[in-house]
């Protein structure tokens, strides 16, 4: 393993495995959740988040994409009719401090010890088609070269990442709250299925941020799907 992984591992742990963002259905509605529900670590199972934190929601039916408008009330939540759903994120600026983190850019604050800006997005598969392995947006995201309703627990699953529109290559790839790698030159790994119900795949990437309001632009996406055997 190269220091490159090594680096990637101890990011995921010391900031991303926390807490998750994903996308439930509840009855008629999918609603978008943040917390440790699904996460090995300790903290409370659901976190209120601020409405104005979503960016943008897409939906993915009968192989065409839209946008879908929603109403800014917590917790946000769509009609449950697409095959997929992706949803863009961001909590804004955040800056550590000695006196502790706060929701806010490094302009003009003083002692600063770390500051970044977070964008996070989750792609929830309901039923999966060709069209998947291709991105949706140009964000961060993780693209499944392998048909979920195939899927059972043990097997493998082929991934792909984009960013930009372009393979991502060296981004570190998690899998129940465990780093398992890093993409290749194509911006594919493949991971082992451990169990079959609900499943998050995510994978981070880092850019350098402007030095005025941030030092790193942090990127997570999410993938959601459910495994039924």
């Amino acid at each position: 393993m190269n220091r490159l992984f090594f680096l990637g591992v101890f990011f995921v742990i010391s900031v991303l495995s926390y807490s998750h963002l994903w996308l439930e259905e509840d009855g008629k509605e999918l609603k978008l959740l943040y917390g440790h529900k699904h996460s090995s670590h300790e903290g409370a199972s659901i976190m209120e988040y601020k409405p104005e934190y979503v960016l943008d929601i897409r939906c993915l039916k009968n192989g065409k994409i839209e946008k879908i408008s929603f109403e800014r009330k917590y917790p946000v939540s769509v009609y449950n009719d697409c095959d997929v759903y992706y949803v863009l994120f961001s909590s804004g600026y955040w800056t550590k401090t000695v006196y502790g983190a706060k929701n806010i850019s490094k302009e003009g604050q003083s002692q600063v010890l770390k500051s970044w800006q977070s964008f996070e997005s989750v792609k929830y598969i309901k039923k999966y088609s060709e069209r998947l392995k291709s991105p949706l947006s140009e964000d961060l995201e993780i693209v499944l070269l392998t048909d979920t309703e195939k899927v059972k627990s043990g097997d493998k699953l082929r991934l792909q990442v984009f960013y930009k529109g372009k393979p991502a290559k060296d981004v570190v790839i998690a899998y129940k709250d465990k780093p398992r790698g890093t993409t290749d030159e194509e911006g594919k790994i493949n991971i082992t299925v451990k169990e079959k119900g609900f499943q998050i795949i995510s994978a981070t990437l880092t850019e350098k941020g402007d030095g005025i309001k941030c030092d790193e632009i942090i990127r997570t996406a999410n993938l959601n799907f459910i495994v039924k055997e």
